[in-house]
């Protein structure tokens, strides 16, 4: 055991020993971290009175303001209260009439087209005067959840808190109760981008786990000592699963500190209809927050797995330009709706996308059903169980050939 434990820290010393993974870590996350970070850092927001506020200012407004309607039971009361107060402002600040928002009370909303020299651009319409009034008074958060519940978000204006918790999914508790919870509905959204640094970075990581052994000819040493094959064997493949899990834990929780840091902690115990008002899945940002951690770690070892697996066969470079093409080939969709097309759905290069939280889709095993998200588990670790078997099974038969 102590034999396995050298060897293990030692494959761990030797991936860490790359400067190249060193620099894909750095780099990678802080392109990542910088991307969600973008809104905050480089928008600026405009109004129709010229006054304009930075992307940090906007979403700093939005935390305090937001965080004030936060926790209260979306009623008859809530509704009128919000309306209420981007209406009279929308007034004061004249981006619209009484008579415009008569008429918004009434009728769907077209905006009016205007001819100008480049072509024709539309006007504000009058919604888009209240979505403006929203922002500068910091409840827009709340503000778009509402429209974004709706079939027409015009219907804000008229809607009474019992149609409005109608339009939630069956199984959904209601009446609903508004939480602010930017920071978790950023980090959800942008999730999938942590799985491809990931795939990239574990990929480069392992690459030449087993590959560089006969690249500098340690194979033959390795293959002609006594009980050589196992231990090693059992060392780099716990090696590249604990560098797989490093790996995702700094990339996962790196990305997780910028959207709490610069969006807010605020709503972990929130509903996550607030920002997928359409699903019923029942469940708060905070288990979904905790779910996508297990899905990427869960990856991050398939993808560990699937690497190893390939540098026992290949060398190195070759292992990183199957994998990328992997990648690459995970971007397309299946023409067609079948058993099969629904499994590719839940390949894991694009798995993490806004079609996870609907929850919906169901694989049924006579009295037995998984949803997507354990169907998309059990396959991961029905695929790493297969590769690992296959790179383990092979190294133990692994004969030196001469060249």
């Amino acid at each position: 055991m102590n034999n396995i434990g050298t060897l293990y820290l030692a494959e761990i010393k030797k991936v860490f020993s790359k400067k190249s993974v060193w620099l894909t870590l750095i780099i990678g996350t802080a392109l990542v971290c910088m991307a969600i970070a973008s809104n905050a850092f480089f928008e600026t927001y405009d109004y129709p009175d010229g006054s304009k506020m930075s992307g940090l200012q906007f979403y700093k407004l939005e935390s305090e303001e937001c965080s004030k309607l936060s926790g209260r039971t979306i009623d008859d009361e809530f509704l009128n209260e919000v309306r209420g107060t981007i209406t009279d402002f929308a007034l004061k600040k004249d981006y619209l009439t009484e008579k415009q928002l008569a008429g918004l009370n009434k009728s769907i909303e077209k905006p009016a087209r205007m001819d100008t020299e480049d072509g024709f651009i539309y006007q504000n319409t009058p919604m888009v005067a209240l979505d403006s009034a929203a922002e500068q008074l910091g409840i827009s958060d709340c503000w778009y959840f509402l429209q974004d519940t709706l079939d027409d978000n015009q219907n804000v204006l008229t809607v009474t808190a019992k149609e409005f918790n109608k339009s939630f999914a069956d199984g959904i508790d209601t009446p609903m109760v508004y939480t602010y919870q930017q920071g978790y509905d950023i980090f959800i959204e942008s999730a999938w981008i942590c799985v491809w640094l990931l795939f990239l970075l574990i990929t480069l990581s392992l690459a030449g786990i087993f590959a560089y052994d006969r690249q500098t000819k340690m194979d033959a040493l390795i293959v002609s000592s006594r009980n050589g094959r196992r231990p090693i064997a059992t060392a780099k493949v716990l090696a590249g699963f604990t560098v797989a899990v490093i790996e995702t834990l700094v990339v996962f929780g790196a990305v997780l500190a910028v959207c709490i840091g610069i969006y807010s902690g605020q709503g972990w115990n929130g509903p996550i209809q607030m920002f997928v008002p359409g699903t019923a899945w029942n469940a708060t940002a905070g288990q979904i927050v905790s779910t996508y951690l297990v899905i990427i770690m869960v990856m991050g070892i398939l993808f560990a797995s699937a690497t190893m697996m390939l540098s026992r066969f290949c060398g190195g470079a070759q292992t990183l330009g199957i994998q990328m093409g992997v990648l690459m080939l995970g971007f397309f969709n299946l023409p067609f709706k079948n058993l099969l097309s629904r499994l590719w759905d839940l390949r894991p290069t694009t798995f993490l996308t806004m079609g996870i939280l609907s929850n919906e889709d169901r694989f049924s095993f006579g009295l037995a059903g998984l949803n997507c998200v354990e169907m998309a588990i059990v396959l991961y670790l029905i695929a790493t169980i297969a590769c690992m078997a296959v790179t383990v099974a092979s190294y133990m038969k692994y004969q030196v050939k001469n060249t």
